[in-house]
């Protein structure tokens, strides 16, 4: 089945797809989409299936045995943003700088 607008993403293989309530509204880039873009789920470096959406991406989870509910880091310790940032083709400050005041921020200190 294909996967995002456009039906851009199209497998000859079952995949597990999970959908990540996290779009390019929240700031994640619309060149991370089809395949361009990992995040990490369950331990894995998963890729990105299809475009990515306003308010959600889809990832191909497939083998991780991944569930409703679990957390998938966008960037951090696995994923770094500066490997991000070179995927789109810019860098860190441009990323961190573009996330908008509707993603809730959490500071541990000042």
């Amino acid at each position: 089945e294909p996967v995002g607008y456009g039906f851009g993403d199209v497998a000859g293989h079952d995949r597990l797809i999970a959908t990540i309530p996290v779009g390019y509204a929240d700031g994640l880039r619309r060149a991370m989409g089809n395949g361009k873009g990992f995040v990490w789920v369950r331990g894995a470096r998963v890729p990105t299936a299809g475009n990515i959406c306003m308010d959600m991406f889809m990832a191909d989870v497939t083998g991780t045995g991944a569930a409703e509910g679990d957390v998938a880091e966008i960037f951090g310790d696995n994923i770094p943003v500066r490997e991000m940032a070179a995927s789109c083709g810019t860098i860190p400050y441009e990323i961190i700088s573009s996330i908008p005041p509707r993603v809730r921020r959490i500071f541990y200190r000042e």
